[in-house]
C-alpha cells in the first residue's frame, strides 16, 4: 500500500491507518462540545427561558441528535454547563465548550483539559483548586456517584471533517484500517482476513477429513455416507445458526429499541461508549436491560465471548447451556484431533491398516500434534498470523486437487457400477498430465518423450498446427474447414498475446485479450469433441471446454499426437486399472487380506 501511495505522488509518511474513515462516522471517544451549542441547550431548558432561547436551544438539540447523540446525552450537555458555572463561573466563557467523552484526567489540568477555560489554566495545577464548589468538581471530573450515570456527556458521532460543526475531538474512537477490514466487503483487507482465509482453512483439512471419513465409513453406501456425512450436519448447521442466530439478532435489535441506540447501518457500527463501559453496562437502561437478560451484543468484547452473553438471557438454564457448549466444544476438539492423528499415522505408515500400526507411533503423532498446537497458541497472535498463511498457500494446490479429484470420483463410481457407456469406451492414447511422468507413462504412448515436448511446445504458440490435425483426422475429406479453423485459433492465440502487450499503452485491453482465450478454448473443446465421437473417447464437452480453459497447451499436444497417430494403441478406458488389479490379486494369495490393504491406503 505504501507503494503505491508513494508511487502516486503522496509522501512516504503517508499511512493508511488513521482518524478519518470517509464517509464512516468514527465517534469521538474525547472531546469538547462547543459552549455555543451547549449553552443555547441548558438556557432553553432553564423555568423562564424566553421564546427566543427555547427555539434557540430546540435548534441546538436537534443538531446534535442528527449527530446521533441520544436524549439523555444532550440532556447531560445542558447540565454540564449548569455544573461547569457553579464550578467555575465566568472562567468558561471563551474556553473550548463542555467536554464528552471519557479518559479524562480527574486531579490536574493537561494540555486538553487546560482549554476549557477563555485563558487556558497552568498545566498540572488542581482541576478542582479555585473552584467554588470542590465536591461538585471532584463529581463531574471523576465520574458520577452510583446510581447517577457519569454527568460529562458523550460526544456526537459525525465523519472526522465535520467535527468542526459540533465541537473538538482529542481522540477518535476506532481505527480505519482495522474497522474496514472487519467489516468493509470493499476493503482489500476483507478479503484477506474472511474469504481467503476461511476457503483456505477448510480446502486444507478437506484432504484428512475425506480420509478420515472413508475409512470410518468403510462398508456403507454413498448414499449412507452422503447423508450421514454431509447432509445431516449441514441441516444440524441449519437449524443452529437460525436459532442462535436470530435470537442474538432479537437481542441486539431489542437493546438498541430500549437505549435508544441508532445504528450505522452503512458500516456496521454501534456506539456503546454511552450506555457501557467495556462490557459492563454504566446506565440505569443498560443495567435494567441487563436484569432482564439482554445485552447490546454489539458492545461484548472481544466477540468470542459474545455466545456467553447470549446465554445469559435463559435465566436458570444459564450454566447448563454453557456446561453442554463446553461438552460439545471439547468433543469437538478431542475427536478433530483423534481424526487428523490417525489419517497421519496410516500415511506414515506406507498405508498399513490401523490395527497393524506400533501403538508407539499413535502415541508419537498424539503428543506431535497436541504440542504443536500448544506452542502456536501460546505464542499469540504471530503464531496464528503464520498458520494463517501457511493454510493460504497450501490451500490453492489442494483446491486443484480437489477439482480434479470430483470427475475421477464420479469415474470411479461408474466403473464400480459397471455403467457400460463408459466400461465399453476409450481413452486418448496420450494423457494431459503425461509430463509428471516424463512423458514415459505406464501405461504407455505410441509417441516418443521428444514427440511430446515438441507437440507441447508447438501447442504452446501455434494452436493452428494442433486444431488442423484434429479436424483433418475427424472429417479429412474438408480439409479447408480445417484450415480455417487452424487459421481462426491461431488468430484468437495472436490477439490475446499481442492484446496483453497493449495493456501498457491503453487500459482494458486485457479484458478483450481474455474474451479471445475464451473462445479458443471453445474451438479446442470442439476439436477434442469430435475426436470422442469419432474414436468413442468417454467424456464431455464441458471437460473439453475447462481442459481448453486451464491447459490449453497440453490439451492441443494431446490433439495433435492424436490425430498424427490416428489413435493408434488407444484403449478400453478402465484397461490399466483392470490389469492391476489382476496383477496385486495374483501377488497375493490371501485376497480377502490384499482387500483390507487396499481399501486402508485408499
Amino acid at each position: 500500500m505504501s507503494g503505491k501511495l508513494a508511487a502516486a505522488g503522496f509522501g512516504a509518511g503517508i499511512n493508511s491507518a488513521g482518524a478519518d474513515c470517509g464517509d464512516q462516522p468514527n465517534p469521538c471517544a474525547k472531546g469538547f462540545i462547543h459552549m455555543s451549542l451547549a449553552s443555547a441547550i441548558y438556557y432553553a431548558s432553564k423555568s423562564d427561558a424566553s421564546p427566543g432561547a427555547a427555539t434557540l436551544g430546540a435548534a441546538a438539540s436537534r443538531a446534535l441528535k442528527s449527530m446521533n447523540m441520544s436524549p439523555r446525552s444532550i440532556e447531560a450537555t445542558g447540565e454540564a454547563v449548569k455544573t461547569m458555572m457553579d464550578v467555575y463561573g465566568a472562567k468558561i466563557a471563551g474556553g473550548f465548550g463542555v467536554p464528552c467523552g471519557g479518559g479524562w484526567d480527574g486531579a490536574v489540568f493537561d494540555g486538553t483539559t487546560r482549554n476549557i477555560f477563555g485563558s487556558p489554566a497552568t498545566e498540572g495545577t488542581d482541576l478542582c483548586a479555585g473552584a467554588a464548589d470542590k465536591d461538585k468538581c471532584t463529581v463531574f471530573w471523576g465520574g458520577g456517584v452510583a446510581p447517577k450515570p457519569n454527568p460529562i456527556p458523550k460526544c456526537p458521532e459525525t465523519v472526522v471533517t465535520d467535527t468542526a460543526q459540533w465541537g473538538v475531538c482529542e481522540a477518535n474512537l476506532i481505527s480505519c484500517s482495522k474497522q474496514r477490514a472487519y467489516y468493509d466487503d470493499t476493503n482489500p483487507d476483507f478479503m484477506d482476513w474472511w474469504t481467503i482465509f476461511y476457503w483456505a482453512w477448510w480446502i486444507t483439512w478437506a484432504p484428512f477429513v475425506g480420509f478420515f471419513v472413508a475409512l470410518i465409513s468403510r462398508g456403507r453406501t454413498v448414499r449412507e455416507v452422503i447423508v450421514g456425512g454431509f447432509v445431516c450436519p449441514t441441516m444440524y448447521a441449519f437449524v443452529w445458526f437460525s436459532v442462535m442466530g436470530g435470537l442474538a439478532i432479537k437481542m441486539q435489535r431489542v437493546a438498541e429499541v430500549a437505549l435508544d441506540v441508532k445504528p450505522d447501518i452503512n458500516h456496521a457500527h454501534v456506539n456503546c461508549a454511552e450506555h457501557y463501559a467495556g462490557t459492563t453496562p454504566i446506565t440505569p437502561q443498560s443495567k435494567m436491560l441487563a436484569e432482564a437478560g439482554y445485552t447490546m451484543l454489539a458492545c461484548v468484547l472481544p466477540k468470542d465471548k459474545q455466545i456467553y452473553a447470549l446465554m445469559d438471557a435463559y435465566g436458570g438454564l444459564t450454566n447448563f447451556l454453557k456446561f453442554f457448549l463446553w461438552v460439545g466444544l471439547v468433543i469437538y476438539f478431542i475427536t478433530s484431533s483423534d481424526s487428523g492423528s490417525m489419517t497421519d499415522d496410516i500415511i506414515s505408515a506406507a498405508g498399513l491398516g490401523v490395527n497393524k500400526i506400533p501403538n508407539w507411533q499413535k502415541v508419537f503423532w498424539c503428543w506431535t500434534e497436541g504440542v504443536v498446537a500448544i506452542m502456536l497458541l501460546s505464542n499469540g497472535t504471530n503464531a496464528s498470523k503464520a498458520l494463517q498463511a501457511l493454510s493460504i498457500i497450501f490451500g490453492l494446490p489442494y483446491t486443484i486437487l480437489l477439482c480434479l479429484m470430483v470427475p475421477a470420483t464420479y469415474r470411479a463410481l461408474k466403473h464400480v457400477a459397471g455403467d457400460k457407456d463408459i466400461i465399453s469406451s476409450y481413452r486418448f492414447n496420450t494423457q494431459i498430465c503425461d509430463i509428471f511422468e516424463l512423458f514415459s507413462p505406464n501405461g504407455g504412448s505410441p509417441c516418443s518423450p521428444g514427440k511430446h515436448f515438441t507437440s507441447l511446445m508447438t501447442g504452446l504458440v501455434a494452436p493452428f498446427v494442433a486444431v488442423r490435425a484434429g479436424l483433418l483426422y475427424v472429417s479429412p475429406e474438408r480439409p479447408l474447414n480445417a484450415l480455417l479453423y487452424g487459421a481462426f485459433a491461431q488468430f484468437l492465440w495472436s490477439a490475446w498475446f499481442i492484446l496483453h502487450i497493449c495493456e501498457v499503452a491503453g487500459k482494458g485491453m486485457h479484458s478483450i485479450a481474455w474474451v479471445c482465450f475464451v473462445f479458443l478454448a471453445f474451438i479446442i473443446s470442439v476439436v477434442r469433441t469430435d475426436i470422442r465421437r469419432k474414436d468413442k473417447i468417454w467424456g464431455n464437452s464441458l471437460e473439453d471446454f475447462f481442459v481448453g480453459l486451464a491447459a490449453y497447451p497440453f490439451a492441443l499436444s494431446q490433439i495433435q499426437m492424436h490425430a498424427e497417430t490416428q489413435g493408434q494403441d488407444k484403449k478400453p478406458y478402465f484397461e490399466q486399472i483392470d490389469q492391476l488389479r489382476e496383477t496385486m490379486d495374483g501377488l497375493v494369495g490371501d485376497t480377502a487380506q490384499l482387500k483390507e490393504v487396499t481399501t486402508s491406503t485408499a
